[in-house]
């Protein structure tokens, strides 16, 4: 899973990329930091589209759905998995009750990074956090879901979002991850956010869509003592091998 992006990104420009407006309340028209998906406190600029139209809007990273209790939940959503075991049956993520109801209305968003923390087990980086980067440095977008909570005791409205996440891209499996983020390009997003397809059709869509790029690593830091536990025998390997992404 992605647990933290990096985040680089001019608002201006990236309203202007996607025609969009900008709301939200953005602390800099230039953000650059590290956002943090378990903290669930670290909001993370999205495109998106409302009623209104394509805006930029500093979201929640942490989707809390509108049915929730309280905001954010004490689980984990900051990941949302395109497809799963659950009790050793297949789960799509249109079944998953936290992120169902956002994959059914067409609440996507996009996020822009510059790149992807990951916990590494094998390979040339096992041990270390690194963050999976594009080669050229440049930003790749990456395709989330959105929500909103209401506070029902103080009538605010908290927006929230999560990022997809599928079988790993080839490079990240191969040092020592099994998933990833799902990068699409702009045009397809563009068409994705028109919901004409039904919510089947969009799950595949995702898929069909998506892209790899030419990748490099950085390393971040080392993993604490013990991730050893976590590293996966000969027959997890095969298995996982066979989730990696490739475009057919």
């Amino acid at each position: 899973m992605c647990f933290s992006v990096q985040v680089d990104v001019d608002i201006k420009k990236l309203a202007k990329q996607f025609n969009a407006d900008i709301t939200g309340g953005f602390a800099s028209e230039h953000l650059h930091f590290t956002a943090l998906g378990p903290a669930k406190k670290d909001k993370v600029p999205v495109v998106v589209m409302d009623r209104e139209g394509v805006k930029i809007k500093n979201m929640l990273w942490s989707l809390t759905p509108a049915w929730a209790k309280e905001c954010p939940v004490k689980w984990s959503t900051y990941n949302a998995r395109m497809e799963r075991k659950n009790k050793g049956k297949k789960e799509f993520i249109y079944e998953v009750p936290t992120f169902r109801d956002a994959f059914k209305k067409n609440q996507f968003c996009l996020l822009p990074i510059r790149g992807a923390l990951e916990s590494c087990y094998w390979g040339e980086t096992a041990g270390k956090v690194v963050s999976f980067q594009k080669e050229d440095r440049e930003n790749y977008y990456v395709i989330g879901l959105w929500e909103q909570w209401l506070d029902k005791k103080t009538g605010e409205i908290v927006e929230t979002c999560t990022l997809l996440t599928d079988g790993p891209y080839q490079y990240f499996f191969e040092r020592g991850h099994d998933r990833s983020v799902i990068s699409i390009n702009e045009e397809s997003f563009k068409e994705l956010i028109q919901g004409k397809m039904k919510y089947k059709e969009t799950f595949e869509y995702i898929r069909d869509k998506r892209v790899s790029h030419e990748w490099k690593y950085e390393v971040i830091r080392d993993l604490k003592d013990g991730w050893q536990k976590k590293s996966p025998d000969w027959l997890e390997m095969e298995e996982m091998r066979e989730t990696v992404w490739r475009k057919e």
